[in-house]
């Protein structure tokens, strides 16, 4: 019998030569794509834009241990597109992870997704404050349990690693310097006993400046004086109200009072980041929400009033909260509501070096926040509608271009950072 060419079309021939093509086109292909996958960790940061990478399509990372390099990815999809050009720092803030804990998030003001920077496992997180140079987050966090089991941590922007620097201890109040190199804070790791210490973060020392046994609770407000100095408060009575203010000389551990309030009124002391000047918040009787604003020379000690107690304004709910340049101050005020009135809630504006004020906002909103500023004339707010979850919003200093960011159901607004 003759035997067939092999050219002759056989279907079985055919369907070989067919898988073999496939195979062959397979191989081809394959390299391509995988090369070009969404892995679900990536050892060095990247930050992939909306345009790049579709936010839908990522995967959720599994969270590394504390210390380990968190490459941060863009999980809320697109939830927010907020866009403000006068804005020259980022948001922080926290939402509720699903794998527990809490995720913290950078979202910037370019139209990009939120950015999920590092999971925190305590349950409280009680303050997130950035590092002026914009080089670390730190963050200040506490179990429900017990208030001597807190944590100060830095979070690192540059490789995303979490670092402890202190632990098992009650943490009362902290301050960044200005060069963002180091933090002053205020501790008791048993009843009775504070000190404040100067840490050092690139070298982890520590440097203890002002030992306060048995004086009660002292607060550090900041650095002053070029950050030669610590400007701390003491609280009456291991109350809330201020009764008393002290400059600590970072060096000579030397201390000088440069404020005092017989009437333990002042409801808190603001410096200015660096320099020779602090605002005063006082009231004027307990229970009343009016209050004087004062500016106090920490060269001398003497105070200008701002904002009398008799202004329109000076029913203070919220802030001051100092503007990056330090020339202005906003915070929140309410009018005394009358019987069948809805009281107003305003959002104010106050210069610094002339005292005058100006209404930014005007709302029946109680629930409104001033948080932060954007820029020098860009604040962060909360909740100017009826939202009944903390929504965000940007707006400018002169009541314009109010936008609404997002809402953080079950989340908080941490900071902002550079």
């Amino acid at each position: 019998m003759k035997k067939k060419p092999s050219f002759v079309n056989n279907n079985n021939h055919s369907k070989d030569i067919l898988t073999i093509l496939i195979l062959i086109l397979a191989a081809l292909i394959i390299p391509g794509c995988t090369s070009s996958s969404i892995p679900t960790s990536i050892p060095t940061p990247f930050q992939p834009t909306q345009e790049q990478i579709p936010s839908s399509e990522l995967p959720q990372p599994e969270v590394p241990p504390i210390g380990a390099t968190l490459t941060p990815f863009p999980t809320l999809g697109n939830t927010t597109n907020w866009r403000e050009p006068e804005a020259s720092r980022s948001i922080v803030f926290a939402l509720p992870a699903s794998t527990g804990g809490q995720d913290i998030y950078l979202l910037s003001p370019q139209a990009e997704p939120p950015l999920r920077l590092a999971n925190i496992t305590d349950e409280l997180l009680l303050r997130v404050a950035a590092s002026p140079d914009g080089k670390y987050l730190a963050i200040h966090t506490s179990p429900r349990t017990t208030g001597y089991n807190q944590s100060l941590t830095l979070l690192s922007l540059s490789d995303y690693k979490l670092k402890p620097v202190v632990q098992e201890s009650w943490i009362i109040s902290w301050s960044w310097s200005t060069d963002g190199k180091r933090i002053a804070f205020s501790e008791s790791r048993e009843a009775g006993m504070l000190n404040i210490y100067i840490l050092d973060v690139e070298t982890g020392s520590m440097d203890l400046v002002f030992d306060g046994a048995g004086g009660g609770k002292w607060d550090v407000k900041g650095w002053v004086m070029s950050d030669q100095m610590l400007l701390v408060s003491h609280l009456a009575g291991g109350g809330l109200m201020i009764d008393q203010a002290l400059l600590i000389d970072v060096s000579s551990k030397e201390r000088e009072i440069i404020y005092s309030d017989s009437n333990k009124m002042t409801g808190n002391i603001i410096p200015v980041a660096g320099g020779q000047v602090a605002l005063v918040s006082q009231r004027e009787k307990m229970g009343d929400l009016k209050a004087k604003l004062l500016v106090l020379d920490l060269n001398t000690g003497q105070s200008t009033v701002l904002v009398d107690p008799e202004s329109p304004y000076s029913s203070i709910i919220n802030g001051p909260i100092l503007s990056p340049d330090n020339r202005y101050a906003a915070f929140m005020s309410v009018s005394s509501a009358e019987k069948g009135v809805d009281a107003i809630v305003n959002i104010m504006l106050l210069d610094v070096t002339t005292g005058e004020t100006s209404v930014v906002f005007q709302g029946s909103y109680a629930s409104s926040r001033v948080l932060a500023w954007a820029s020098d004339t860009v604040l962060i707010v909360s909740n100017l509608g009826e939202e009944m979850d903390q929504t965000l919003y940007s707006i400018h200093t002169d009541g314009s271009h109010p936008q609404k960011i997002l809402t953080i159901s079950g989340g908080q607004f941490l900071t902002t950072i550079p």
